[in-house]
């Protein structure tokens, strides 16, 4: 027994596990993690990743519906990810007064919203 839930190495299983793997990695190259924490009550969904002000990382299992950032004061870069197709699905400019700005996934499925202040 190798210890592996999922098989050998090349068992089909661990290609998902790869995928997600080689995303998260590549937001975290993008983000300076090290200024970054949890912060569930910034984002409705409960789920967020921030360093309120700078960047805010939001994750949405349900598309269905929208759902609020609390943001700073300012003008922000966006980026929706679709994870599971591993890929960008937009992006633009938001600019917040410094309230709760509401946000609803152009896709269906589970969404990541990435904001970093301009």
């Amino acid at each position: 027994y190798d210890g592996s839930v999922l098989g050998t190495p090349s068992d089909s299983g661990w290609e998902p596990i790869r995928r997600a793997l080689g995303q998260t990695r590549r937001f975290a190259e993008r983000m300076n993690l090290a200024t970054m924490t949890p912060q569930s009550d910034l984002a409705s969904t409960a789920y967020c990743l921030a360093s309120p002000g700078s960047e805010y990382l939001i994750y949405q299992p349900n598309t269905a519906e929208p759902f609020s950032v609390e943001l700073r004061a300012g003008t922000y870069r966006y980026e929706w990810w679709n994870p599971a197709k591993g890929d960008s699905a937009g992006s633009g400019r938001v600019v917040s007064p410094g309230q709760a700005k509401q946000f609803k996934a152009p896709f269906e499925g589970d969404a990541v919203l990435y904001l970093k202040r301009e």
